[in-house]
């Protein structure tokens, strides 16, 4: 299970990738939209032993959600992370 925090929008996302740090977003079934960042090297490690389609729970505000993984955009020299779209299940 991942954690899953609401992303400050005044921070950069270079700078957040620098720390570490995966941005994305989490769009629940009831059409609300969350601009989310999770620690980029647990959705790494998962991703490598899963693949992209995966069953992931995720706990985001005091909640426990299952998401599937919709849209990932990835470093095009590392080949790492940078971005990641969730859809609830």
């Amino acid at each position: 299970m991942l954690e899953v925090n609401n992303r400050d929008l005044k921070k950069k996302g270079k700078s957040l990738r620098n720390k570490g740090i995966i941005t994305g977003m989490l769009k629940r079934k009831n059409g609300q939209v969350y601009n989310i960042q999770m620690n980029g090297n647990d959705l790494d490690t998962l991703v490598a032993r899963s693949g992209l389609n995966l069953s992931l729970p995720i706990r985001f505000q005091g909640d426990l959600i299952n998401t599937r993984i919709d849209i990932v955009q990835r470093d095009v020299i590392y080949h790492n992370i940078i971005n990641v779209d969730l859809l609830e299940v």
